[in-house]
C-alpha cells in the first residue's frame, strides 16, 4: 500500500511538473501572440500611412493631367491666334502694296495735273 501511495505521489508530482511546463509554454505562446498582434497593428498603421501617401500622389497626378489638358487647349488657341496673326500680316502687306501702288498712281496723276496746268497756262498766254 505504501508502495502504491509512493507511486501515486510520484505520478502526481510528474503531472504537476507537466502542468507547470504547460503553463509556462502557454504563457510564452500568449506573449508571442501579443507581440504578433502588436506587429500587425504597426503594419496596419504603416499600410494606412502608405495608402494616404498613394492617394496624395494620385491627386497630384490628376492635377498634372488636368493642367496638361489645359495647356494643350491653350496651345491650340495660341496656334489659332498665331495663324490668324500671320493671315492678318499677309493681308496688311497686300494692303500696304496696294496703298503704295495708289500713292504712285496719285503722284503720277499729280504730275499729269501739273503738266496740264502748265499747258493751260501756256495756251492762255
Amino acid at each position: 500500500l505504501y508502495g502504491q501511495l509512493g507511486d501515486l505521489e510520484r505520478n502526481m508530482e510528474g503531472s504537476h511538473l507537466t502542468l507547470g511546463a504547460e503553463h509556462n509554454h502557454r504563457k510564452r505562446l500568449e506573449e508571442a501572440l501579443s507581440k504578433q498582434v502588436k506587429r500587425v497593428s504597426e503594419l496596419e498603421a504603416e499600410n494606412d500611412r502608405l495608402n494616404q501617401m498613394l492617394d496624395e500622389q494620385r491627386r497630384i497626378i490628376e492635377s498634372y493631367e488636368q493642367r496638361s489638358e489645359e495647356a494643350y487647349s491653350v496651345r491650340g488657341e495660341l496656334d489659332q491666334l498665331v495663324t490668324r496673326n500671320e493671315e492678318m500680316i499677309a493681308q496688311h502687306q497686300l494692303l500696304a502694296q496696294e496703298l503704295q501702288k495708289r500713292d504712285q498712281e496719285f503722284e503720277e496723276q499729280q504730275i499729269l495735273i501739273e503738266e496740264l496746268k502748265q499747258i493751260v497756262k501756256e495756251q492762255e498766254k
